[in-house]
C-alpha cells in the first residue's frame, strides 16, 4: 500500500519516497508503476517529469499504454527517489514560503518556465530542462557515421 501525503505537506523526504512505486521489468528495464498517479499529485504534466527523469538518470524513457513509465536500465528505488526529491525541489516547492501548492507554466512572452504559488502568490522563473538522452541500439552509431561519410 502506498501512502500519499497531503497537499500542505512541507517534507520534501515524505512526499518523494511515499509517492512512487517500482517494479523491475523484462529484466534490463525498470517500470515506474504509478507514473501517472505521481503526476497527479504532484500537480505536473506528465511530459514534464518523463523528460526531467530522461535527463537526469541520463537514459532513455517511454510511457506504455497504461501510463506506467519504462526506463530503459536498471534503477534502484534510491536513485528514482534522490531525482524525485530533486524535481520536488527545482519544480514544485515555493522558494519563498516552502509550500509544495503551486503551479507550473511556459509564459509565452519570454519562453521560459515560470512557477506561482497559490498560497503566498510568487513567481520565480525556474530552469528548463535540457534535451534527453538518446541511446543508441548496437552498431547504430557505426551506420550513422559511415552514411555521413559517403
Amino acid at each position: 500500500m502506498i501512502r500519499r501525503p497531503p497537499r500542505s505537506t512541507h517534507c520534501i523526504s515524505s512526499a518523494a519516497s511515499d509517492v512512487y512505486k517500482r517494479q523491475e521489468y523484462m529484466g534490463r528495464r525498470s517500470a515506474w508503476i504509478n507514473f501517472e498517479d505521481t503526476c497527479k499529485t504532484l500537480d505536473r504534466k506528465q511530459e514534464h517529469l518523463l523528460q526531467y527523469i530522461s535527463t537526469e538518470l541520463n537514459m532513455d524513457s517511454s510511457l506504455n499504454s497504461e501510463k506506467q513509465l519504462i526506463m530503459r536500465g536498471r534503477v534502484t528505488n534510491k536513485q528514482i527517489e534522490s531525482v524525485l526529491k530533486k524535481y520536488i525541489n527545482d519544480y514544485v516547492t515555493c522558494a519563498n514560503c516552502r509550500h509544495v501548492n503551486t503551479t507550473l507554466y511556459k509564459n509565452p512572452k519570454t519562453r521560459t518556465y515560470e512557477m506561482r504559488c497559490l498560497v503566498c502568490h510568487s513567481v520565480r522563473s525556474v530552469a528548463g530542462i535540457k534535451a534527453g538522452f538518446h541511446a543508441y541500439e548496437r552498431g547504430a552509431r557505426r551506420r550513422e557515421l559511415l552514411a555521413s561519410q559517403s
